[in-house]
């Protein structure tokens, strides 16, 4: 295989062109430490010339009077997330883009090398099918962890408002402590909707583009609806976690272990934590041949494979019923839980 150019381009390509297992070249690797150097550099120099809690670039002006939609915790909750969701979303649609691109090509993948099929199966739990359909199905299975992340951080972002207290201002109306918590959970499924559709329509038109059968549109629509069960789970459980835990809410980082959070108080970084190891499970736990018990540990083991007429969609069936009996007692919850800002 010949590394592309545009491996060049990332920090993580820069480890892999240390060949580790053939020429083992640590010279990229200096690259990594120039520009740590580099951005450490600017860090001290912009700190020194700014006020603690400013910013360097000066706020634009904003309207005299609010828009409408500000009117509601809904609106407020989805203007505060709304940047968030669309970076969620650039980065699903790059992820749709090379799975259609790449799609045509891991077509003849099989033809050179058998093993590429078994190593699509293993990823793929249950998967049966054609190569490509593997190939789409695994890939969106990223996709679906891009989305599962976004949901993550509209329940951070609501845990960082209690702690600085603006939830405070906003409960201080006529909002219940219940209307808020549905309103960041409007969020979140939206922004899950959202990045799982950005992913589908890059994937397709890129299919299209490169002149694929147009049938790879559909089978990018259905992998993304098979993601959306698995990432509603992220999204209600960790809202339970916010109401009945709110200390453990956030892990700033992506962990698999025990975590902490400054100035928010000592933490188990559950929905980093659940999130990373669902994704390590999930996707990876066939390859290296984990026991099915902790591969079942993650929701995304229990998506659906759309292949072919005979997919079995109940996994998801039951991760939608779970997800919303969660959401419901978050929300009953809610209504008998004070605000915590530690």
């Amino acid at each position: 295989m010949t590394v592309s150019w545009w491996s060049w381009a990332s920090p993580i390509g820069w480890g892999q062109q240390t060949l580790a297992y053939d020429a083992n070249t640590l010279t990229p690797l200096l690259l990594n430490l120039a520009l740590t150097v580099a951005f450490l550099s600017l860090v001290f120099l912009l700190q020194a010339q700014r006020d603690s809690g400013a910013s360097l670039l000066a706020g634009r002006l904003g309207r005299v009077d609010a828009t409408s939609s500000l009117s509601t915790s809904l609106g407020l909750a989805w203007r505060l997330q709304r940047p968030t969701v669309v970076g969620w979303c650039v980065g699903s649609a790059f992820g749709g883009l090379l799975t259609g691109s790449l799609a045509h090509a891991v077509a003849g993948a099989a033809t050179a090398d058998p093993n590429v099929q078994k190593i699509m199966e293993g990823l793929i739990p249950g998967g049966k099918g054609s190569l490509v359909q593997l190939f789409i199905s695994a890939i969106f299975v990223m996709v679906g962890v891009l989305a599962a992340a976004c949901a993550t951080q509209v329940i951070i972002r609501m845990r960082q408002e209690e702690v600085a207290g603006t939830a405070e201002e906003v409960l201080a109306t006529r909002v219940s402590r219940a209307r808020w918590l549905i309103g960041y959970l409007t969020v979140g499924t939206a922004s899950i909707v959202l990045v799982l559709l950005s992913g589908a329509a890059a994937s397709g038109l890129s299919a299209v583009a490169v002149g694929d059968d147009s049938a790879r549109v559909g089978d990018s629509f259905a992998a993304a609806a098979a993601q959306l069960p698995a990432a509603l789970l992220y999204l209600s459980v960790l809202g339970l976690v916010f109401v009945a835990l709110p200390g453990w809410t956030v892990g700033l980082g992506w962990t698999v272990g025990l975590g902490w959070t400054v100035g928010l108080g000592w933490t188990v970084g559950l929905g980093w934590t659940w999130l990373g190891l669902g994704t390590v499970f999930g996707l990876f736990g066939g390859l290296v041949g984990m026991p099915e018990w902790i591969r079942d540990i993650s929701p995304f083991t229990h998506s659906p494979v759309p292949i072919g007429t005979s997919t079995d969609w109940s996994g998801g069936l039951w991760m939608l019923c779970i997800a919303v009996m969660v959401a419901i007692g978050a929300t009953t919850g809610m209504k008998r839980r004070e605000l915590n800002t530690t």
